[in-house]
């Protein structure tokens, strides 16, 4: 996170006096994926817009959505969000309706800030 450390000493104005910069331990080329999902299931847009984060219908779309990408995705999956009230938000959804059950049935889920 810290990386590149001159630049990141540079910004806060602070000389380390010991640092230790570690190569990368992900193979960008076979384990990372950027994607955009421009919609889920039942063709539901997946735009987390102030006007759309609100709806049930978005919310269910982006858990039913993650569901299948668990399924398929060997190993872990890292899901960001645009902030953590939509995160609180859509987690609260998920568990009213037991997608979150359905969910952590694929991986385990961990949530942080």
């Amino acid at each position: 996170t810290l990386s590149p450390m001159t630049s990141f000493s540079s910004e806060l104005g602070v000389k380390f006096e010991a640092s230790l910069e570690a190569p990368h331990v992900i193979d960008i080329d076979s384990q990372v994926l950027p994607a955009i999902i421009p919609t889920g299931p039942g063709n539901i847009p997946l735009n987390a817009s102030y006007k759309t984060a609100d709806g049930y219908a978005f919310q269910d779309a982006v858990g039913r959505s993650l569901e299948e990408i668990f399924k398929i995705v060997s190993g872990g999956c890292l899901v960001f969000f645009p902030s953590y009230k939509l995160m609180e938000k859509l987690c609260t959804r998920w568990s009213e309706t037991g997608q979150w059950s359905r969910l952590n049935a694929e991986k385990s889920l961990f949530v942080g800030e």
